[in-house]
Protein backbone atom coordinates (compact mmCIF):
# COMPACT_ATOMS: atom_id res chain seq x y z
CA UNK A 1 0.00 0.00 0.00
CA UNK A 2 1.17 3.40 -0.80
CA UNK A 3 1.00 6.66 0.52
CA UNK A 4 -0.96 9.56 -1.01
CA UNK A 5 1.65 10.85 -4.17
CA UNK A 6 1.11 14.43 -3.72
CA UNK A 7 4.82 15.32 -2.36
CA UNK A 8 6.44 12.25 -4.43
CA UNK A 9 4.60 14.08 -7.19
CA UNK A 10 6.19 17.25 -6.46
CA UNK A 11 9.56 15.69 -5.52
CA UNK A 12 9.87 14.01 -8.88
CA UNK A 13 9.39 17.08 -10.61
CA UNK A 14 12.28 18.75 -9.91
CA UNK A 15 14.77 16.79 -12.01
CA UNK A 16 14.44 18.56 -11.61
CA UNK A 17 11.32 18.70 -13.70
CA UNK A 18 9.84 15.66 -14.78
CA UNK A 19 6.17 17.08 -14.31
CA UNK A 20 4.13 17.73 -17.76
CA UNK A 21 0.67 17.26 -19.91
CA UNK A 22 0.26 15.55 -22.54
CA UNK A 23 1.41 17.01 -25.57
CA UNK A 24 -1.28 18.97 -27.32
CA UNK A 25 -2.86 17.44 -30.24
CA UNK A 26 -3.16 18.30 -33.33
CA UNK A 27 -6.20 20.52 -34.14
CA UNK A 28 -8.73 18.37 -36.40
CA UNK A 29 -9.88 19.76 -39.76
CA UNK A 30 -12.63 21.64 -40.63
CA UNK A 31 -15.63 19.49 -41.62
CA UNK A 32 -17.26 19.52 -44.61
CA UNK A 33 -18.88 22.61 -45.17
CA UNK A 34 -16.93 24.29 -42.00
CA UNK A 35 -14.07 26.59 -42.76
CA UNK A 36 -11.35 26.68 -40.05
CA UNK A 37 -11.31 29.21 -37.63
CA UNK A 38 -8.58 31.76 -37.90
CA UNK A 39 -6.00 31.83 -34.82
CA UNK A 40 -5.93 34.41 -32.42
CA UNK A 41 -3.71 36.97 -33.03
CA UNK A 42 -0.36 36.69 -30.61
CA UNK A 43 -0.03 39.15 -27.41
CA UNK A 44 2.65 41.51 -27.98
CA UNK A 45 5.98 41.02 -26.21
CA UNK A 46 7.82 43.46 -24.22
CA UNK A 47 10.98 43.65 -25.32
CA UNK A 48 13.84 43.00 -22.57
CA UNK A 49 16.04 45.37 -22.04
CA UNK A 50 19.33 45.81 -19.75
CA UNK A 51 19.95 49.05 -18.69
CA UNK A 52 23.13 50.53 -17.21
CA UNK A 53 23.27 50.18 -12.98
CA UNK A 54 22.85 54.08 -11.94
CA UNK A 55 25.69 53.14 -9.37
CA UNK A 56 28.21 50.49 -7.67
CA UNK A 57 25.61 49.93 -5.15
CA UNK A 58 23.06 48.82 -7.56
CA UNK A 59 22.84 45.33 -9.62
CA UNK A 60 20.38 44.10 -13.03
CA UNK A 61 19.86 40.68 -12.72
CA UNK A 62 19.51 38.93 -15.90
CA UNK A 63 20.00 35.04 -17.07
CA UNK A 64 22.95 35.43 -19.27
CA UNK A 65 24.01 32.40 -21.60
CA UNK A 66 26.83 32.09 -24.30
CA UNK A 67 25.72 29.07 -26.73
CA UNK A 68 27.99 25.48 -25.86
CA UNK A 69 28.33 26.32 -22.57
CA UNK A 70 27.95 23.66 -19.79
CA UNK A 71 27.07 23.89 -15.95
CA UNK A 72 25.57 21.93 -13.72
CA UNK A 73 24.29 21.77 -10.40
CA UNK A 74 23.01 19.15 -7.25
CA UNK A 75 19.55 18.74 -5.86
CA UNK A 76 19.63 17.10 -2.47
CA UNK A 77 15.35 16.87 -1.52
CA UNK A 78 13.63 15.46 1.70
CA UNK A 79 10.07 14.98 2.23
CA UNK A 80 8.13 13.89 4.98
CA UNK A 81 4.78 12.75 4.87
CA UNK A 82 3.77 14.15 8.28
CA UNK A 83 -0.24 13.12 8.11
CA UNK A 84 -1.74 10.52 5.28
CA UNK A 85 -5.16 12.01 5.20
CA UNK A 86 -8.18 10.45 6.48
CA UNK A 87 -9.09 8.20 3.89
CA UNK A 88 -5.36 6.57 2.72
CA UNK A 89 -4.76 2.98 3.44
CA UNK A 90 -1.66 2.96 4.53
CA UNK A 91 -1.15 0.74 7.27
CA UNK A 92 2.97 1.08 7.31
CA UNK A 93 4.41 2.88 10.59
CA UNK A 94 6.22 6.04 9.77
CA UNK A 95 8.11 8.39 9.52
CA UNK A 96 7.06 8.56 5.88
CA UNK A 97 10.35 10.31 4.75
CA UNK A 98 11.43 9.94 0.74
CA UNK A 99 15.25 11.43 0.59
CA UNK A 100 16.61 12.38 -3.25
CA UNK A 101 20.05 13.18 -4.43
CA UNK A 102 20.11 14.46 -8.05
CA UNK A 103 22.80 15.12 -10.07
CA UNK A 104 22.44 17.42 -13.48
CA UNK A 105 24.23 18.45 -16.26
CA UNK A 106 23.21 21.14 -18.76
CA UNK A 107 24.10 22.29 -21.65
CA UNK A 108 23.41 25.77 -23.78
CA UNK A 109 22.23 24.59 -27.09
CA UNK A 110 21.49 27.88 -28.42
CA UNK A 111 20.76 31.38 -28.06
CA UNK A 112 18.53 33.73 -29.80
CA UNK A 113 18.38 37.40 -28.58
CA UNK A 114 17.42 37.21 -25.20
CA UNK A 115 16.03 33.87 -25.58
CA UNK A 116 18.16 30.72 -24.55
CA UNK A 117 17.56 26.82 -25.51
CA UNK A 118 18.91 24.71 -22.58
CA UNK A 119 19.35 20.75 -22.14
CA UNK A 120 19.53 19.35 -18.65
CA UNK A 121 20.30 15.93 -18.54
CA UNK A 122 20.30 14.14 -15.14
CA UNK A 123 23.79 12.81 -14.64
CA UNK A 124 23.17 10.56 -11.35
CA UNK A 125 20.57 9.72 -8.85
CA UNK A 126 20.54 8.53 -5.35
CA UNK A 127 16.82 8.06 -3.76
CA UNK A 128 15.99 6.25 -0.44
CA UNK A 129 12.79 5.87 1.27
CA UNK A 130 11.44 5.11 5.00
CA UNK A 131 7.84 3.94 5.61
CA UNK A 132 5.48 3.85 2.53
CA UNK A 133 8.04 5.36 0.84
CA UNK A 134 10.57 2.43 1.33
CA UNK A 135 8.89 0.01 -1.48
CA UNK A 136 8.90 3.48 -3.85
CA UNK A 137 12.29 4.24 -3.61
CA UNK A 138 13.97 2.28 -6.11
CA UNK A 139 11.17 2.88 -8.88
CA UNK A 140 11.87 6.36 -8.10
CA UNK A 141 15.47 6.35 -8.66
CA UNK A 142 15.02 4.73 -12.02
CA UNK A 143 12.73 6.98 -13.09
CA UNK A 144 14.83 10.20 -12.35
CA UNK A 145 18.02 8.60 -13.61
CA UNK A 146 16.20 8.72 -16.96
CA UNK A 147 15.46 12.46 -16.64
CA UNK A 148 15.99 14.51 -19.41
CA UNK A 149 14.34 18.19 -20.25
CA UNK A 150 14.89 21.19 -22.87
CA UNK A 151 13.81 24.40 -21.70
CA UNK A 152 13.65 27.91 -23.58
CA UNK A 153 14.06 30.90 -21.10
CA UNK A 154 14.08 34.24 -21.37
CA UNK A 155 16.49 36.18 -19.44
CA UNK A 156 14.33 37.38 -16.51
CA UNK A 157 14.04 33.49 -15.80
CA UNK A 158 10.76 33.10 -17.16
CA UNK A 159 10.18 29.77 -19.35
CA UNK A 160 8.71 29.78 -22.93
CA UNK A 161 8.47 26.46 -23.41
CA UNK A 162 9.90 23.29 -21.95
CA UNK A 163 9.54 19.55 -23.17
CA UNK A 164 10.43 16.44 -21.29
CA UNK A 165 11.72 13.26 -21.65
CA UNK A 166 9.52 10.68 -19.55
CA UNK A 167 9.46 7.70 -20.64
CA UNK A 168 11.33 8.06 -23.55
CA UNK A 169 7.61 10.40 -24.81
CA UNK A 170 8.27 13.66 -25.23
CA UNK A 171 5.50 15.58 -23.33
CA UNK A 172 4.68 19.49 -22.73
CA UNK A 173 5.65 20.26 -18.99
CA UNK A 174 6.37 23.05 -16.73
CA UNK A 175 9.86 23.56 -14.75
CA UNK A 176 9.65 24.43 -10.85
CA UNK A 177 11.22 26.37 -8.32
CA UNK A 178 12.33 28.81 -11.54
CA UNK A 179 13.42 32.05 -9.95
CA UNK A 180 12.29 34.95 -11.75
CA UNK A 181 13.65 38.96 -11.91
CA UNK A 182 12.38 42.66 -12.57
CA UNK A 183 13.06 44.62 -15.42
CA UNK A 184 14.69 47.37 -13.45
CA UNK A 185 17.87 47.88 -11.39
CA UNK A 186 17.82 46.61 -7.26
CA UNK A 187 19.76 47.32 -4.87
CA UNK A 188 19.85 45.64 -1.12
CA UNK A 189 16.02 46.28 0.88
CA UNK A 190 14.29 46.85 -3.07
CA UNK A 191 11.78 44.10 -3.37
CA UNK A 192 9.78 42.89 -6.79
CA UNK A 193 7.10 40.28 -6.94
CA UNK A 194 6.96 37.35 -9.11
CA UNK A 195 5.64 33.42 -9.07
CA UNK A 196 6.98 30.14 -8.98
CA UNK A 197 5.62 26.62 -9.97
CA UNK A 198 5.45 24.05 -7.03
CA UNK A 199 3.65 21.25 -8.37
CA UNK A 200 0.49 20.87 -8.11
CA UNK A 201 0.48 24.77 -7.57
CA UNK A 202 1.70 28.16 -8.75
CA UNK A 203 3.03 30.39 -5.40
CA UNK A 204 3.53 33.87 -5.12
CA UNK A 205 7.15 35.02 -4.66
CA UNK A 206 7.76 38.30 -2.65
CA UNK A 207 12.03 38.68 -3.67
CA UNK A 208 13.77 40.84 -1.42
CA UNK A 209 17.71 41.66 -2.23
CA UNK A 210 19.76 40.82 0.80
CA UNK A 211 23.03 41.08 -0.10
CA UNK A 212 25.02 42.13 -3.18
CA UNK A 213 28.57 40.72 -3.34
CA UNK A 214 30.99 41.79 -6.16
CA UNK A 215 29.87 37.70 -7.39
CA UNK A 216 26.95 37.01 -5.97
CA UNK A 217 23.34 38.67 -5.08
CA UNK A 218 21.58 37.40 -2.03
CA UNK A 219 17.41 37.11 -2.21
CA UNK A 220 15.25 36.29 0.28
CA UNK A 221 12.01 34.45 -1.62
CA UNK A 222 8.59 34.47 1.00
CA UNK A 223 6.18 32.06 -0.95
CA UNK A 224 2.64 32.34 -0.58
CA UNK A 225 -0.13 30.03 -1.65
CA UNK A 226 -3.05 27.72 -1.43
CA UNK A 227 -1.39 24.83 0.95
CA UNK A 228 1.95 26.01 0.49
CA UNK A 229 3.28 27.23 4.17
CA UNK A 230 6.52 28.22 4.78
CA UNK A 231 7.30 29.59 8.19
CA UNK A 232 11.08 30.98 7.18
CA UNK A 233 11.73 32.54 3.98
CA UNK A 234 13.97 30.43 1.61
CA UNK A 235 17.39 31.90 0.78
CA UNK A 236 18.66 32.56 -2.88
CA UNK A 237 21.61 33.37 -3.69
CA UNK A 238 22.25 33.94 -8.03
CA UNK A 239 25.43 34.29 -9.89
CA UNK A 240 25.75 37.84 -10.51
CA UNK A 241 27.79 37.37 -14.12
CA UNK A 242 25.55 34.81 -15.18
CA UNK A 243 21.50 35.41 -13.25
CA UNK A 244 21.98 31.28 -12.55
CA UNK A 245 21.00 30.04 -8.88
CA UNK A 246 24.28 29.38 -7.19
CA UNK A 247 21.98 28.17 -4.03
CA UNK A 248 18.42 28.04 -2.72
CA UNK A 249 17.89 26.47 0.50
CA UNK A 250 15.00 26.39 2.85
CA UNK A 251 11.91 24.15 4.03
CA UNK A 252 7.98 24.29 3.11
CA UNK A 253 4.90 22.64 4.12
CA UNK A 254 2.26 21.29 1.53
CA UNK A 255 -1.32 19.86 2.53
CA UNK A 256 -3.58 18.53 0.07
CA UNK A 257 -6.55 16.32 0.14
CA UNK A 258 -5.48 16.16 3.50
CA UNK A 259 -2.61 14.92 3.30
CA UNK A 260 -0.05 16.91 4.97
CA UNK A 261 4.11 17.23 4.65
CA UNK A 262 6.97 18.66 4.39
CA UNK A 263 9.99 19.48 1.92
CA UNK A 264 13.51 20.42 2.51
CA UNK A 265 15.39 21.61 -0.59
CA UNK A 266 18.98 22.07 -1.21
CA UNK A 267 20.03 23.24 -4.77
CA UNK A 268 23.97 24.12 -5.10
CA UNK A 269 25.82 24.36 -8.68
CA UNK A 270 28.74 22.36 -8.76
Amino acid sequence: MRPRRLLPLFALALLGGCSGSEAPKPAEPPKSGESAASPAPAEPTASIEEPTPTGPDAVVLRLRFKPGETYGYVTKIAIEQTDLGPNSPVTVPGPHVLTMTTTVAAKVLGVEGTDAKVEERVSDAKVTGTGGFASQAAAVESQRKQGIRTIVFDSLGGVKSATLGIGGKQVSGKVPLIVTFPRHEVKVGDTWTGTMMIDPATVTVDYTVVKIAPDTVTLSAAMTGEGVTVPKPMEVVVDRATGRTRSMRGKMGLTQGGATGSITLDIAAK
